[in-house]
């Protein structure tokens, strides 16, 4: 029990760092790790809902691999885990035009996007957690050589609808998902709208508006990967 958990820390560590190929292998070992379990005792390991458990995750995490450093896709830049943040009750982030690139974000508080914000303090007294819209800021450096290359946005998980600038530009939208219904990506490609060998500004406007206990928001690591190989759906 002590390897599996050692070891499934050690997974979502390498999936922070968006070393997807680790993070599968380590997947993949607790699978193995939970039939060593069961033949201890068969309440040990036991899984009688397989959806979500290693095996899907590994694969889930073969496939981002596959984008990151593989023939079809390789890693470009991996986007800040602490993101600038600010809840937008009233809807005014759009008509004040918070996604413009000269907008001062100053004051705006720090939230991770590898947790849900009900985790980071997004609850009010009474221990209910914000509901409605979360607007993200975050810069990432792309290097001069991404010139010429396809690059394409990827956040893994996002509950439960997003819509996305770059450098203030409307890069598109990803629609409501129930947040049952996992993984959560948000996949745009961007290639028209970064400027390598700059600073670019990624900005995401996130609405949750039900109870999904605490991953409301980003939270998984997101990254800009360049495709080398066209393929028919860009989320396969």
């Amino acid at each position: 029990m002590f390897d599996y958990l050692r070891e499934y820390v050690a997974m979502e560590s390498a999936k922070h760092e968006c070393q997807f190929g680790r993070a599968a292998t380590l997947a993949e070992g607790l699978t193995n790790r939970q039939a060593e379990l069961n033949r201890i005792s068969p309440f040990l390991g036991y899984e009688p809902y397989p959806a979500y458990g290693p095996e899907w995750e590994a694969k889930r995490l073969r496939q981002l691999a596959e984008k990151t450093g593989s023939a079809t896709g390789q890693l470009v830049a991996v986007l800040p885990e602490v993101a600038r943040a600010r809840t937008d009750p009233f809807d005014d982030g759009r008509f004040e035009r918070w996604q413009a690139s000269h907008f001062n974000d100053s004051g705006w508080k720090s939230l991770r996007t590898t947790r849900g914000w009900e985790d980071q303090g997004f609850i009010d007294a009474q221990g209910h957690a914000y509901r409605g819209v979360m607007w993200y800021q975050l810069t990432v450096d792309l290097p001069a050589d991404a010139a010429g290359k396809s690059l394409w946005l990827f956040a893994p998980a996002v509950v439960n609808e997003a819509w996305v600038w770059v450098n203030g530009r409307y890069a598109g939208h990803r629609a409501h998902t129930m947040p049952w219904f996992r993984p959560h990506p948000v996949e745009l490609e961007i290639t028209s709208m970064v400027q390598p060998g700059h600073r670019n500004q990624i900005t995401l406007r996130v609405l949750n508006n039900i109870d999904v206990f605490g991953v409301s928001g980003i939270y998984e690591r997101m990254f800009i990967y360049a495709r080398t190989l066209t393929s028919g759906n860009p989320s396969q």
